[in-house]
């Protein structure tokens, strides 16, 4: 992922990434050519379960036993996560850079992204798996679970043998907060407020990201470009 200095992403912002989105992509390549791609539910486990102490931070999730994401780690236990926040189309009449008008703006986009390189520790033991779900389940049911995920206990233990679970410990973050960093903050806040305005999918969580580094030093580099 291409990240231009204005758009570096810092650690406390893609911990919120991780924390605010709900889904993610587990790319496994196995021993290749073509590597395991697929959707993943997870969440960020406490700092205690990195067994590698130059892990970032831990990241958990399941899978069914039949997924060939095992297959991939048995050979290569290397994988990226990748997350996305929000991204959105900017029209290229709200992002002229200054001294052009408006009709000879760039259209360009806004989103923030990170790209973490993991090493993965697969998950068997029942007990373990178990305390696993429960933290998957608190987050994604804040209400809580009608019964315990218990091993061997009815309704979920039984079920616990059809999945298995997996550690993966970041070990290199690239992070991306691509928020018009290369314009002035007066065309920006313009465009945030033309966002709200809109109010289509992603524009309001997009102009709250921008809000969060609206004041971080940037290089005042506008070359009249979007930056992909």
């Amino acid at each position: 992922m291409y990240v231009p200095a204005d758009d570096v992403a810092t650690e406390a912002e893609w911990r919120r990434l991780l924390d605010d989105s709900p889904y993610a992509t587990l790319v496994a390549p196995g021993a290749g050519p073509v590597p395991v791609v697929l959707p993943a539910q997870y969440c960020l486990a406490p700092s205690a379960a990195a067994h590698d102490r130059a892990a970032l931070a831990v990241v958990e999730a399941h899978f069914h036993r039949a997924n060939p994401v095992w297959d991939a780690f048995a050979v290569n236990s290397t994988a990226v996560l990748s997350v996305t926040g929000p991204m959105v189309v900017i029209p290229h009449d709200w992002n002229a850079r200054p001294g052009v008008t408006d009709d000879q703006g760039v259209p360009t986009s806004w989103y923030v992204s990170a790209s973490c390189t993991c090493r993965a520790r697969i998950v068997d033991d029942e007990a373990e798996l178990a305390v696993l779900l429960e933290r998957l389940s608190a987050r994604y049911e804040p209400r809580g679970l009608d019964h315990p995920v218990t091993p061997g206990a009815a309704p979920y233990g039984p079920m616990l043998r059809a999945i298995r679970g997996v550690h993966l410990e970041l070990l290199e973050v690239v992070a991306k907060a691509k928020f018009g960093g290369n314009r002035p903050t007066d065309r920006r806040e313009r465009i945030a407020g033309k966002l709200v305005d809109r109010d289509g999918p992603g524009d309001a969580a997009a102009a709250a990201w921008l809000r969060r580094v609206l004041d971080r030093p940037t290089s005042g580099d506008d070359d009249g470009a979007g930056r992909g």
